[in-house]
Formats: structure tokens, C-alpha cells, sequence
């Protein structure tokens, strides 16, 4: 465990976790995992899903290549096994504004205020799954697929508005546990025809667990603003 990962622990985080459902510890040759990676890697809103060093730098274990991100707000830990399972650990952003780098501000909140951006939900779903889509058709992939997506140290948090062109809440949308899961096993086929119908689903559920439950026509405008 590096000093990063109990950071990004310290506070609020998001566990993803992609893995064929039939395990097979050598699926993906050793040297074939990078090439897997730069293949399917995500970017829909200007920041890479995965996010890979710019100068390729990965740590290598026996059987997985690993990379960390520690800038402005991002706080990443990623880990890409032989077996195809592939684990992510990010920061929730809003944990880290004291950090942030860049020209424009991220939105301020109030002090003490525990926030989770609806947006951010929102598109950290559909990158993940548009990136199990992508990683399903390759060596990594498999005819099922089990995609876990986990927020951690959330109790007390609750969901804001964190785009500046629309209104804010009408309402306290808070959850109260520490952990929040969605766990789903997908086909491979499904993954490739319907992955932001899959991703609304993911979200519209974890927005139900803090009592929020905006339309799926709403969700679906905001989702179409990303690149594809």
C-alpha cells in the first residue's frame, strides 16, 4: 500500500472494481497489459479514465501494472492483474478543492459542507462503464462481466448541483452509511449496445439511496454532453 492510497482512504473515495466473472489468473499475457490499457482507455470530459502517465511511467508487480496520479484534485490508484480484473481507486474531488491547480476555481462550499457533485456521478458512472465495454472485446474481456462501483467514507455526505448553469437543490439529499455499492454482472453484448443505458440505471439508483429522483430524460440530456 503507498502513502497515496492511505491518502485517497483518508477521505471520501470511489472503488471501481471490472472483472470477468470466470477467473483465469494468466488471461491477458503479461506483456500485453499496457497495450490493453492505451487501447480502451476513456476520455469524455477532458480527463483520461483510466488516467495514464503522459511519460508512461507504471509500477510492475508479478502479475499487474499499476499507476498514481497526485495533482490539483485527482488523487488515483489504478491496478490492471493478468486476470483482467481491473481496480480503481479515485479521490472524491471535493475533498481535495485546497489542492486544485488550474485557471478556473471549483466550486467552494460552505465549511464542513460534505458535498458530491450530481454531474460528476453522473459521468464517473458512465466512464466506467464505457470503459468496461471497451475493455470486454479485448484479451481482458470475457462473455460476463461483474462491474462494482463503490463510494467510501460517505456518511453525512450529500449531493449538489456542481454545474453553474443549473439551479441548485430543492431540497437535503444526504445518505447516512459509510459505504454505498452497485454491483452488476453484464454480457458482453449488453456492454457494447447499451452502455449508457446501463450507466443511467447505475446512477439513477445511487442517487435513490440519497432520496434524489431526477428524471431519466434530465440525466440522459446532461449524459449527452460528454464526447463519445
Amino acid at each position: 500500500m503507498s502513502e497515496l492510497t492511505d491518502a485517497i482512504r483518508s477521505k471520501g473515495y470511489w472503488r471501481i472494481d471490472i472483472h470477468p466473472v470466470e477467473y483465469v489468473v494468466d488471461r491477458v499475457p503479461y506483456l500485453s497489459l499496457k497495450a490493453v490499457l492505451d487501447r480502451t482507455v476513456v476520455q469524455l470530459r477532458g480527463w483520461d479514465f483510466p488516467h495514464l502517465d503522459s511519460q508512461g511511467r507504471v509500477s510492475r508487480g508479478s502479475n499487474w501494472l499499476g499507476g498514481e496520479t497526485d495533482w490539483s484534485y485527482y488523487r488515483e490508484v489504478w491496478r490492471f492483474h493478468q486476470s483482467g480484473q481491473f481496480v480503481y481507486l479515485l479521490a472524491i474531488n471535493e475533498d481535495w478543492t485546497d489542492s486544485y491547480v488550474g485557471l478556473a476555481s471549483y466550486p467552494r462550499l460552505p465549511a464542513g459542507f460534505k458535498g458530491l457533485g450530481v454531474a460528476d456521478v453522473l459521468f464517473r458512472v458512465t466512464e466506467t462503464f464505457e470503459f468496461a465495454s471497451r475493455l470486454s472485446v479485448t484479451e481482458a474481456g470475457a462473455e460476463e462481466i461483474r462491474i462494482e462501483i463503490g463510494l467510501r467514507n460517505v456518511a453525512g455526505r450529500r449531493l449538489y448541483v456542481d454545474d453553474p448553469r443549473r439551479s441548485p437543490m430543492d431540497n437535503v439529499y444526504s445518505f447516512d452509511e459509510e459505504r454505498l455499492e452497485s454491483v452488476v454482472v453484464v454480457s458482453r453484448s449488453d456492454l457494447a449496445g447499451r452502455s449508457r443505458e446501463l450507466a443511467l440505471d447505475a446512477t439513477s439508483e445511487f442517487f435513490a439511496r440519497f432520496g434524489w429522483q431526477p428524471t431519466r430524460a434530465m440525466l440522459r440530456r446532461q449524459q449527452d454532453e460528454l464526447r463519445w
